[in-house]
């Protein structure tokens, strides 16, 4: 009888190894598994919200370009201080970079360090973009103001002469910036 218990015994911690192995097997599959599938989600997740970034820009973008009437001048030069005061007068698009935030702890263990920089850098371009575009419109603001000043007191045409110039003269810089950052993100320069 002995040798008979002794055989269930064995029998019976066996299936039980067995049972906690394929177990664990289990569980380590399926933790693979979601693993995989989150880090697939994220991505694709991330990729949209860039995506609708890139669309939004470039919508705007155009709609900057349509409403000026000839980009360059006689000398073929593009006219940054008429874009700069063009993008403070058309409303700024939403932006969106909640997917990114909201998952940053998550973003080192599904993507790797290029792919991060780049999304980062991504995503400073559309931060930079939207310091330009405040910066445009507080100095088409300031351009009004002097304008309105001068006019008050009878000076219209040193008035608009001085804040056309001073405009001028405070955003080409910037506007030349604003324009490589948002041809930039419209042509989609990262990868994800």
């Amino acid at each position: 009888m002995t040798s008979v218990n002794y055989g269930q015994a064995i029998i019976t911690i066996s299936a039980v190894l067995l049972g906690f192995v394929l177990g664990q097997l289990s569980d380590y599959f399926n933790a693979r598994s979601l693993h995989r599938r989150k880090g697939e989600s994220l991505r694709a997740l991330i990729r949209i919200e860039l995506e609708q970034n890139a669309r939004e820009l470039n919508l705007y973008w155009s709609s900057i370009l349509d409403s000026m009437n000839g980009m360059h001048n006689d000398k073929n030069e593009f006219k940054y201080a008429l874009m700069a005061s063009e993008v403070s007068e058309a409303p700024f698009p939403q932006l969106y970079e909640d997917a990114w935030l909201s998952n940053l702890g998550d973003v080192p263990s599904y993507f790797d360090y290029q792919e991060i920089e780049s999304i980062w850098s991504f995503y400073k371009k559309l931060g930079r973009l939207n310091s330009l575009y405040a910066y445009f419109v507080n100095a088409n603001e300031d351009r009004k103001t002097t304008a309105r000043d001068m006019n008050a007191r009878g000076d219209v045409v040193i008035g608009t002469l001085m804040g056309n110039w001073d405009f001028t003269g405070s955003v080409s810089d910037h506007a030349k910036e604003f324009k490589t950052l948002i041809e930039d993100v419209i042509q989609g320069k990262y990868d994800a």
